[in-house]
């Protein structure tokens, strides 16, 4: 646990670090730092959105439009992954008018699919199917085989889920050859995955094996033991449901060493049900009670840790919506005050305009009140130049 936490250390500190460096960087960096923010999001959700936080608020000084709108991405998944489905899909929406408006076709098919998943585990099938249409228009217009292949999955699922199964069926092996083609081993493994779970809900138990067993030898090849811990379960399921016992057993008990290996509690709580399942069918109903009570308290330490990350989670949200409302709160009061004295400005503008113009006109009024007194004053001295003539004249 120590260790765990030390590492988180290190990954926040380095991320901090190359966070404070990327604003005199180029954008590759920017997507440098998203990578590892993706990858810590999986271990370390709350830490994983700080970041996010940060490198979308560098990225928005640095008119960096497109970083802006993968942080609001990234923001919007690990929301999702919380199950703060309202937060993630307003961070959706927001990353998708911003891959509108840069006109990224892959970024915005991305998006659209993240959109579809939230609407397909809200059991709004109908959007969830537009927004798969959407993306999978995208994908093909820009040859995106893996794209289109993560799609067509999408899209049997959505089928498997109103349980029209031959529709599921068609699009999983639309995708399985789609990832084929890509070479993706990844992709090919989680749809044989899924072709195991349409098998299994129709009884169709050799087929099912099948299709779980290629899965876990492709998830062996890539190495990748947490996707293998519940194919490996499957398969065990599958040779439980089977009256296979004894072998279904040696399945559970090798996905539940996985399982602890990797310190995946929910997964350890489903190989003890499961083993528990088994033991009920042997009769032994000592060790079925004994595996079905580790069961329990490990689903209530899942809920418990669940239950802690999301109030940790939720108090980062509200955290950041307090923060982001002082900030429109002070925008708005820097805005207000920007209109006061402009307006004050525009007032002392007039102010001065009236007092010219009062100025002019007094002026005017006085030159013109000169006019007339000189008028006068000439008239006043013809007139007595005249009666001064006329008196003359008359003495003559």
């Amino acid at each position: 646990m120590v260790n765990r936490y030390l590492r988180l250390l290190f990954f926040i500190l380095a991320a901090l670090g190359q966070l404070y460096a990327v604003q005199g960087r180029a954008q590759t960096d920017n997507r440098e730092l998203l990578k590892r923010t993706e990858q810590l999001s999986r271990q370390f959700p709350d830490s994983a959105f700080l970041l996010l936080r940060k490198l979308y608020a560098t990225a928005e000084n640095g008119k960096d439009i497109l970083t802006a709108g993968i942080c609001m991405q990234q923001m919007g998944q690990i929301c999702f992954n919380e199950g703060h489905y309202a937060q993630s899909l307003d961070f959706y929406q927001r990353a998708e008018k911003i891959f509108r408006e840069q006109k990224n076709s892959i970024l915005l098919a991305a998006t659209l699919n993240y959109t579809g998943l939230l609407y397909y585990y809200n059991k709004q099938n109908d959007k969830a199917w537009k927004h798969y249409n959407q993306a999978l228009g995208l994908y093909s217009k820009s040859n995106d085989g893996v794209g289109v292949a993560e799609t067509y999955g999408n899209l049997g699922h959505l089928f498997e889920k109103r349980q029209q199964y031959d529709s599921a069926s068609f699009y999983q092996n639309r995708a399985l050859a789609e990832y084929k083609r890509a070479g993706n081993k990844f992709g090919t493994a989680k749809i044989y995955e899924n072709l195991g779970s349409i098998y299994e809900d129709l009884a169709k138990y050799d087929s099912a094996y099948h299709c779980f067993n290629t899965a876990r030898e492709l998830y062996e090849e890539e190495h990748n033991e947490v996707a293998s811990i519940e194919v490996v379960n499957n398969l065990g399921d599958i040779l439980r449901k089977t009256g296979k016992y004894g072998e279904a057993m040696k399945q559970t008990r090798k996905a539940l060493v996985l399982a602890q290996k990797t310190n995946n509690l929910y997964q350890i709580g489903s190989a003890y049900r499961d083993i528990a399942k088994t033991f009920r069918l042997l009769n032994q109903l000592d060790s079925a009670y004994d595996y079905l009570e580790l069961s329990r308290r490990y689903t209530m330490e899942v809920y418990s840790k669940e239950g802690t990350q999301q109030t940790s989670f939720l108090q980062i949200l509200y955290d950041t919506d307090k923060k982001n409302s002082e900030i429109v709160r002070l925008e708005n009061i820097r805005k207000t005050n920007r209109i006061i004295a402009i307006a004050t400005g525009l007032v002392l503008v007039l102010l001065l305009i009236l007092v010219w113009t009062i100025f002019s006109r007094q002026r005017l009024k006085i030159r013109d009140e000169k006019l007339i007194a000189r008028k006068n004053s000439d008239v006043y001295n013809a007139q007595r130049e005249l009666m001064e003539m006329e008196l003359r004249n008359k003495l003559l």
